[in-house]
């Protein structure tokens, strides 16, 4: 069925929202730079705080691509 037009590719940019902090969010991967605007085909992520700063931090998971290291 990948010859299927649903109105999406494969590929896709990725979405980052920002809590507006009243029960709404705002689409702001644009403003976050120019790697969340390249199109790829991730299809899992994970949440955790990796680095003990109590901060949580976010792991994409892209299909195909580059190891960054």
């Amino acid at each position: 069925m990948e010859n299927a037009s649903v109105g999406t590719t494969y590929r896709q940019r990725m979405l980052l929202f920002h809590n507006q902090r009243d029960g709404t969010f705002t689409e702001v991967a644009a403003e976050s730079g120019a790697a969340l605007m390249t199109p790829r085909a991730s299809r899992g992520v994970a949440f955790g705080d990796l680095r003990q700063r109590r901060l949580i931090d976010v792991v994409v998971n892209n299909l195909d691509g580059k190891q960054p290291f």
